[in-house]
């Protein structure tokens, strides 16, 4: 009776193994802030990270700083930037999907870093980016300390 229920639960895993793996779409970035140095953002300027490590399904484009979702699914991006003080005493960004801020991150005195990870529903063509929330303009560094990633944690179903 053993063997035939370890064979049976076998089969289901392998076959069920076999379904995810032909079903699942691998969606991931890993991008950093190469270049300047410091750079001193604009009100409400996108931060368009340049060092793009990881571009699985080429949702991101390093010229605008977007991820646009090539899958419909449940995402998990992470934004973390080093803040440098400058002319301002605070950096305050936020993590935007589709116009609409979905988190905060925020920094005061200088060499802080700002995180903020957020986990959202996504269909085909939403975008997410970081921009600089505040009415100043915050100095951020660049030389790989401020980075930006995501991933698909599961798609979504055609009928969901």
């Amino acid at each position: 009776m053993f063997r035939v229920s370890y064979v049976l639960r076998y089969m289901y895993q392998t076959q069920t193994d076999n379904y995810i793996t032909d079903n699942l779409t691998a969606v991931g970035f890993y991008c950093r802030l190469q270049s300047p140095h410091h750079l001193l953002l604009g009100q409400h300027q996108t931060v368009e990270f340049d060092d793009v490590v990881t571009n699985i399904g080429n949702g991101y484009d390093y010229r605008h700083g977007h991820f646009t979702a090539p899958v419909a699914g449940l995402y998990s991006f992470t934004s973390t930037v080093l803040f440098v003080a400058s002319n301002t005493n605070t950096m305050y960004l936020a993590i935007v999907k589709n116009g609409d801020i979905v988190g905060h991150s925020y920094s005061i005195s200088g060499y802080d870093h700002g995180s903020r990870t957020v986990v959202l529903p996504l269909a085909i063509g939403d975008m997410v980016w970081v921009r600089n929330n505040n009415n100043n303009s915050p100095s951020i560094d660049g030389a790989g300390f401020s980075t930006f990633s995501g991933f698909l944690i599961t798609p979504f179903s055609q009928g969901s």
